[in-house]
């Protein structure tokens, strides 16, 4: 018999894992090519839509370098940690048998403290990378509006999100809607941040009006980087964890037969599912590269 932790078996931890990994490299890359085009733009190094068509040029025509590129490989470490907790976390709810609010406290408490680390120290990493400048050290304040940035996303995300979904009966758009709607409000904190490590020392009236000037397009960037990170990475992962889990033998009360038809009526849904969702981004980036 395996060793358990908190009532869930180390196999289960090892398949949970798995699952959120595979689910995360579905996304990172596009993600990547987003942070890199926003905070590109907010030093002045380029143009949003001038990064953002490098990126995906090179995502098209040289898929397997783009993958492997430090800021790909940063966003799939991120992501790849955030749902490893998301994941156990559930396995140890699900073997405690706790409450919806014990799950959404754990969710947000767990979930948000690993995904601000990793993703505090992406963006220390992409600042340097991709900001003004000699490369310096990240100041607090920054660091701070970061942390307040990812804590408002990760609550849309798995608190906010069910809550909606079960009042609603629209749990999938739910998840996808709330926490790229929260981007509109984050936004000008994440812009704050990163114009205090760009500009140091401004008034606060200019920062005012470089929020104001960059808002709009930022915030719909950010839509458009948090779609696949928390909308769409949390529907893929959810399949993916059932998967594994179905193939490791590690779903609970299934038989030997009903094991195998799971494992193949979710292997043949999940595999269209992200094949639908590359395809939809791969046809923008033709759009954008031909200018259409």
């Amino acid at each position: 018999m395996m060793p358990q932790l908190f009532g869930v078996d180390a196999g289960a931890y090892a398949v949970d894992a798995a699952a959120a990994f595979t689910s995360a490299f579905t996304v990172a890359p596009l993600i990547a090519g987003i942070d890199q085009a926003i905070v590109q733009n907010a030093s002045g190094r380029s143009t949003l839509g001038q990064s953002l068509a490098s990126s995906f040029k090179m995502m098209v025509s040289k898929p397997h370098h783009f993958v492997m590129q430090p800021a790909s490989l940063m966003l799939w470490g991120v992501y790849g940690g955030t749902y490893v907790a998301v994941n156990w976390v559930t396995s140890i709810c699900d073997a405690k048998d706790a409450t919806a609010l014990e799950r959404n406290q754990m969710k947000f408490g767990v979930v948000s403290s690993v995904n601000l680390s990793l993703n505090i120290t992406k963006d220390k990493a992409f600042t340097r990378m991709f900001g003004t400048g000699l490369a310096r050290p990240v100041p607090l304040p920054t660091i701070a509006a970061f942390g307040v940035r990812d804590s408002l996303t990760v609550f849309a995300s798995f608190n906010l999100a069910p809550l909606v979904g079960a009042l609603t009966g629209a749990p999938a758009a739910s998840q996808l809607v709330c926490p790229v709607a929260m981007q509109f409000v984050s936004a000008p904190i994440h812009l704050w941040g990163l114009d205090t490590y760009n500009r140091p020392g401004q008034t606060s009236a200019s920062r005012a009006a470089f929020i104001n000037t960059e808002y709009v397009k930022t915030a719909l960037a950010r839509c458009g980087r948090i779609l696949p990170a928390f909308g769409i990475c949390p529907l893929v992962n959810a399949r993916v964890r059932t998967t594994y889990h179905a193939w490791a033998g590690t779903l609970p009360g299934l038989s030997s037969k009903v094991r195998v038809c799971t494992c193949m009526y979710i292997y043949i849904h999940e595999y269209r599912y992200i094949c639908m969702y590359l395809w939809t981004y791969v046809r923008l980036d033709i759009m954008v590269l031909t200018n259409r």
